[in-house]
């Protein structure tokens, strides 16, 4: 990676951090409740054609399956690692967050509210407690992917999965299973090990050989195979979700790259 694009990482990283952390502290003492009481009322919004399709974008084995997937068709075992330390820190910091915090979710809050409010049926898939809404361990999740591969795609293509990253927060609120202050704070702790994880990868990197030598493209192969198996026995509803949202990611960033001839970009090679 180039001085010059780890920089504008760092900005990025830092100006992210500060204003997420300005608009969740303002969302929670102003706006949470209001938000959500909004979106509530109008259920509507939640039954947006494709929306189901972003939803699962922001579970793990998503992202976790493409950033295998093209770590494996680019060569480049730097894009498996960080992507995959980068979630594996989110997991570290979120988890415990959950228990320790034990917010409750929206759509608990207006159920006691309101007695007569109607859960949506996906809700009975993505959502097991209704004492984990801080953070938003998805909205976490997806902007560390997006700053962990920051160093490989263009700028462009970075400002597109920034917007599927905000999608997948903005629904997160839609579907009253956080509050906005919890994605906001999800964003922080999302930027925040996107930027560890590069951090981590490129010292490793630069201090050791990857142990398996060229043989890393056979475990990432293996990964590639895993992840869609070990989601079919989670049923194959998810089973289809995942392919539709692995589709519309991997869609979304492939035409970032090709499709729009005016901002045909490849992949940078670090330095």
């Amino acid at each position: 990676m180039t001085k010059s694009k780890y920089n504008k990482i760092r900005y990025f990283v830092v100006i992210s951090i500060v204003l997420f952390a300005l608009l969740a502290l303002y969302s929670y003492l102003y706006a949470d409740v209001h938000v959500s009481s909004f979106f509530q009322k109008h259920d509507q919004l939640e039954k947006i054609p494709g929306m189901n399709l972003i939803r699962p974008i922001g579970k793990s084995y998503v992202p976790l399956w493409l950033i295998f997937i093209c770590g494996f068709l680019k060569k480049r075992i730097e894009i498996i690692l960080t992507g995959a330390i980068s979630m594996l820190l989110v997991l570290a910091i979120v988890s415990p967050a959950k228990i320790i915090i034990e917010r409750e979710r929206p759509y608990t809050y207006f159920k006691t509210q309101t007695p007569n409010v109607q859960q949506s049926s996906h809700l009975d898939i993505f959502y097991k407690s209704s004492s984990q809404s801080f953070p938003s361990g998805d909205t976490a999740t997806i902007f560390a992917i997006v700053v962990a591969v920051s160093p490989f795609i263009s700028r462009f293509s970075f400002l597109n999965l920034l917007i599927i990253a905000a999608l997948v927060g903005y629904l997160r609120v839609v579907d009253l299973a956080h509050y906005v202050s919890d994605v906001f704070a999800g964003a922080i702790i999302g930027v925040f090990c996107g930027w560890l994880g590069i951090m981590i990868c490129q010292q490793w990197m630069k201090r050791n050989k990857f142990p398996f030598g060229q043989g890393w493209r056979n475990i990432a192969a293996v990964g590639i195979f895993l992840i869609p198996t070990l989601v079919v026995f989670e049923g194959f509803e998810d089973f289809s979700l995942f392919i539709g949202s692995s589709i519309i990611l991997a869609g979304w960033f492939f035409s970032a790259l090709n499709v729009w001839p005016i901002f045909k970009l490849k992949l940078s090679s670090p330095k």
